[in-house]
């Protein structure tokens, strides 16, 4: 499904859900993980793209709050073998392209409909 089709779906689910994940998203962009827990990151976003595609509430709801335990852990397990990276650039991507789909146009509120921006003084 691309951008449009993912938009109009995405503006049937609760505004404040997408909101939500537009910050999961950008916070995700700073992370330093495995390269095991990027590929899972990926899965998610792949899992929420598919969400976001059928207006699956509940599906949403449970992928952001699996991506937001998927986040940087502080501590480091002693005896690991995998190095925490930063984000790799097809995942950055996917999240850009994704961060950039749900956010509204300059001016609006993400997951609101243009009737829902403040009148222009």
């Amino acid at each position: 499904m691309d951008g449009p089709e993912r938009e109009a779906s995405a503006a049937r689910l609760d505004p404040r859900m997408i909101r939500e994940l537009i910050a999961m998203l950008r916070e995700a962009q700073d992370w330093r993980l495995t390269d095991g827990q990027w590929q899972e990151v990926g899965h998610l976003v792949e899992d929420a793209e598919k969400a976001l595609a059928g207006g699956d509430a509940a599906a949403l709801r449970r992928l952001i709050d699996t991506l937001e335990v998927a986040g940087e852990v502080r501590i480091t397990r002693i005896g690991a073998t995998s190095t925490p990276q930063p984000v790799p650039p097809p995942i950055r991507d996917r999240l850009n392209r994704l961060v950039h789909q749900l956010s509204p146009p300059a001016g609006g509120r993400a997951g609101g409909a243009a009737g829902d921006r403040p009148p222009r003084c």
